[in-house]
């Protein structure tokens, strides 16, 4: 494979501490002693680089290299590798006349390894020797017979040995010759991924001073493997050149693509064509899946999977299989073509579905795979974010909009599709986009009750959140109520949404008899959504007039209820007003134990890990805890959450670093000012002054609720998912699920929280 010398005329970085063993070995070498150094590492590693870094190393101190490399393809030519070792190179170690001879003579190969030492042993008398192997698990058996004995016999001599291994190949002889060199005080260098700041100087090496973020991301991907950095990043360099950077970084570059060719050419062609069915399925893959779309029984795939596996391409798994590294995958998969990858995909989603595994598992599969107007995908994607509504809203919500892109727009339940996007939106803490998705909708014709469910999502946001004027609230629940035939369940949520965005005009009478009649009806039919929302709605107005405990007590049931509430039906939570009620109650453990308690319940949901330490930062006026809480919400897309937290380190540290607390404060300003949350803004804005530092109002477009709260590019993506548009013009849209808008709406402060804040 010709990728040895990929990277060779770029500096060597991040590998200080095993250059510091070399310049150790070289030391010894002056002071008479010898030294074996095994490199271990994956493929791509740099293991070859490292014994050419040693070589420069010993050229520049004076001492001779001999550089011998094993073949596999010459595995059964006797003293291949050390042959090349030895007598290649203009000023060779051994003798050929007095070494082939023998080597031509089975019965004398021993004689043979004791000639090599010998002499070996008289060229280190005369000059210190450096000896570097590379690919020691090709290397043939009288090779590796030479390498298990001759280092230990010339311990004593100033002989270097630096051998590199992968670390897969631990096997039969080379494992005997690993034991040996073990007995004879080997050093082990295994080399592991880059770190952060060598990919990062490896990445200006290539690009020099221009880098740009969407470089970085890339750069990150190949998680520190040299070889795969290296030709990434050259093959987006060229790439750039070619074509600019425009969308230029959508696919992997040709180079770096050429490269995943040469390793997949080391292959047989069983195993080759096993490999590119297996890239189809992902990083992940079973036995079973291969089975199914190969039509191979799984003795037949035994062999191909052993061969990826030995050559570092794939690694094995209690469960399955894997590819070491996804771009390889990724790289595989692109060179098929489109809709051989898209029938392959839906073969794999039909048998990862037989075997058990459950839809949102393999969904992702069919993404990319599905077209306009594929029922099942789109029911699959449906069921799909239904069950990872509780656990991933983020993800269910992108897996609904992406169901409404590919499901037929006159189909019989689109408006109950685009409700239920709706729905998963506002879950997913983006009220903004549910707010123009419903608006955009309410302008085509729509069946009576998924008219009713989109003004009924208006009107939740519009009318519970302390900050949004209740009259364009008020005015959606009468047009849907006044809507014949809809659906009973969703009548009594609009009564009990209309009841609390009356109370005060209204006054909490009239409002309770509103509430009762929601949960009449509720009752009446069975829906337990519209049970909890109402329960929840009566608990808050009778609080003035019942108390603490009986509001309490209402929310418990409430919450009770919820419970029972698919994520994408529910129009509040209960637990969130608990807390509230009773940190308004002065109540503040009990109130952080509410959250802590949501936060346990909920591990993997990041945001409610946060909402928890964020509360007990305050509480003791930690403003590390709270630091840790914004980095927490960096990735959640909850900008909000996290400009919130980064406004309360701010606060706090100031007095403690006020540089760190200014950089804290711009950060949660700017986040505040892209969200159009301008009285926030305008707080930070005001502590920033107390600090010496003023800041003028940024106006940018976006600024405002429904449709005023979205970017051109934004609203040009909801209009077309509102229109049934295919995923070819989505996904040419500059938002999409990998690159979320940084204006992405979030959870209000809890100031100006509302019964749906959280999901």
């Amino acid at each position: 494979m010709a990728t040895q010398a990929v990277g060779f005329d770029l500096p060597f970085r991040g590998r200080a501490a095993e250059l510091s063993a070399v310049r150790a070995g070289l030391s010894a070498l002056a002071r008479g002693q010898g030294t074996i150094l095994v490199v271990r590492g994956e493929p791509g590693m740099g293991r070859s680089r490292l014994l050419a870094e040693a070589r420069r190393l010993a050229q520049a101190a004076g001492v001779l290299s001999f550089c011998g490399v094993a073949d596999r393809n010459a595995s059964m030519m006797p003293f291949g590798a050390v042959m090349d070792a030895f007598l290649g190179g203009p000023d060779p170690v051994l003798d050929a006349k007095v070494l082939r001879p023998v080597a031509a003579t089975p019965d004398l190969r021993f004689l043979l390894v004791q000639t090599i030492r010998e002499q070996l042993a008289k060229a280190a008398v005369r000059a210190p020797l450096l000896v570097t192997i590379d690919d020691l698990q090709w290397a043939d058996g009288a090779s590796q017979l030479v390498l298990r004995t001759v280092p230990a016999r010339l311990a004593s001599y100033p002989v270097m040995w630096v051998l590199a291994v992968r670390s897969t190949a631990e096997a039969g002889a080379t494992q005997t010759t690993m034991d040996r060199l073990a007995e004879a005080g080997m050093q082990v260098i295994d080399l592991q991924p880059l770190d952060a700041d060598a990919v990062e100087a490896v990445t200006h090496d290539v690009f020099g001073h221009d880098v740009d973020e969407a470089v970085r991301d890339l750069a990150r991907r190949a998680c520190g493997e040299p070889l795969l950095l290296v030709e990434l990043l050259r093959g987006l360099a060229e790439q750039t050149l070619r074509v600019g950077r425009g969308d230029g970084y959508r696919r992997l570059p040709d180079r770096f693509r050429r490269l995943v060719s040469q390793q997949l050419a080391c292959l047989s062609d069983t195993a080759r064509g096993t490999l590119q069915i297996a890239s189809v399925l992902g990083r992940d893959f079973t036995v079973r899946e291969l089975e199914t779309l190969l039509d191979r029984p799984a003795s037949a795939l035994l062999e191909p999977l052993g061969e990826a596996v030995t050559e570092g391409l794939v690694v094995a798994r209690h469960d399955g299989f894997a590819f070491r590294h996804a771009l390889v995958q990724e790289g595989i998969q692109e060179g098929l073509p489109a809709d051989l990858v898209r029938r392959l995909r839906h073969q794999a989603v039909d048998a990862g579905l037989r075997a058990g595994r459950p839809p949102e598992e393999v969904v992702s599969m069919l993404v990319d795979a599905a077209l306009p107007g594929d029922a099942p995908a789109v029911a699959l994607l449906r069921q799909a974010a239904s069950v990872i509504a509780a656990t991933d809203p983020t993800r269910a919500a992108d897996l609904s909009v992406q169901a409404m892109a590919l499901a037929s727009p006159a189909g019989a339940d689109r408006g109950a599709l685009i409700a239920e996007t709706g729905q998963l939106l506002l879950h997913a803490g983006r009220p903004a986009q549910a707010i123009a998705l419903a608006e955009r909708s309410l302008q085509c014709p729509l069946d009576p009750t998924a008219e009713a469910r989109l003004r009924l999502i208006i009107a939740s946001i519009t009318g519970l959140a302390a900050d949004l004027s209740s009259a364009d609230a008020i005015r959606q629940c009468r047009i849907a109520l006044d809507l014949s035939d809809v659906n009973p369940p969703v009548r009594a949520e609009l009564l009990a949404v209309l009841a609390l965005t009356t109370v005060h005009d209204a006054g909490t009478g009239a409002a309770s008899e509103a509430v009762a009649d929601a949960l009449a009806v509720a009752r009446r039919t069975g829906s337990m959504s519209a049970e909890a929302l109402a329960t929840t709605i009566g608990a808050m107005i009778n609080m003035q007039r019942s108390g603490w405990e009986a509001c309490l007590a209402g929310l418990e049931d409430a919450a009770i209820l919820t419970t029972r509430v698919p994520v994408a039906h529910r129009l509040c939570v209960p637990q969130v007003w608990t807390a509230m009620v009773l940190a308004a109650a002065g109540r503040v453990e009990e109130a952080l134990a509410a959250a802590g308690r949501r936060a346990a319940n909920n591990p993997g949901i990041p945001v409610l890990v946060a909402a928890h330490a964020r509360s007990h930062g305050l509480l003791v006026n930690d403003p590390d805890q709270l630091n840790r809480v914004a980095s927490l919400l960096a990735g959640s897309q909850r900008p909000l959450a996290c400009a919130s937290a980064q406004e309360d380190a701010g606060r706090l540290g100031a007095a403690r670093n006020s540089k760190h607390a200014i950089g804290l404060l711009e950060a949660a300003m700017r986040t505040y000012e892209e969200a159009g949350a301008h009285r926030d803004a305008a707080r930070v804005r005001s502590r920033l002054r107390e600090l010496g530092v003023r800041r003028r109002r940024i106006v940018r477009p976006g600024s405002g609720h429904g449709w005023q709260a979205l970017t051109p590019t934004e609203l040009h993506v909801v209009r077309l998912v509102a229109d049934g548009a295919t995923t070819a013009p989505l996904r040419s849209s500059s938002t999409s699920r990998r690159t979320p808008s940084a204006r992405t709406c979030d959870t209000p402060s809890p100031s100006s929280a509302s019964p749906h804040a959280t999901s």
